[in-house]
């Protein structure tokens, strides 16, 4: 996070196929480290974490329940649920993944380079509907 030099408006998303990995749960702990040290550094809507698992399951882990219970954090349960098709369910869940971190980094665009460069007109006529959340455009 450090070397990355994380600051305002920057975007940080931890991704963990079943929310449990220590490595993502370090991340994005380290991201509010960040946040506590610089309060101005960081904005609260900009911290995801992304899992596929019921937050009940989740709770009894101490490293998990950490960052759920955290309020400075956007948590985004993706749960699956049993496998849909052949394959993996890790494969649905990373697939499910991908598809909510790219209307976050989207939106992260829209914010900050492309509102920017282009006016409301021009965001329209790209498909940017600015009046849509993140949650709308999910859903």
């Amino acid at each position: 996070m450090k070397e990355n030099g994380i600051k305002k408006g920057d975007v940080v998303i931890a991704v963990t196929e079943g929310g449990e990995t220590s490595s993502v749960i370090g991340t994005i702990r380290a991201a509010v480290k960040e946040y506590d040290a610089h309060e101005d550094s960081l904005a609260r809507e900009n911290l995801y974490f992304i899992f596929n698992n019921p937050v009940d399951v989740l709770m009894p882990f101490e490293r998990s329940r950490i960052v759920l219970e955290d309020d400075r954090i956007t948590k985004i349960p993706l749960w699956t649920g049993p496998q849909a098709i052949g394959g993996s369910t890790r494969m649905q869940a990373s697939t499910s993944e991908q598809y909510v971190i790219s209307i976050l980094i989207e939106d992260a665009l829209t914010k900050t380079l492309l509102d920017a460069g282009l006016n409301d007109e021009e965001l329209n006529s790209l498909g940017f509907d600015k009046e849509l959340t993140i949650k709308d455009r999910l859903l």
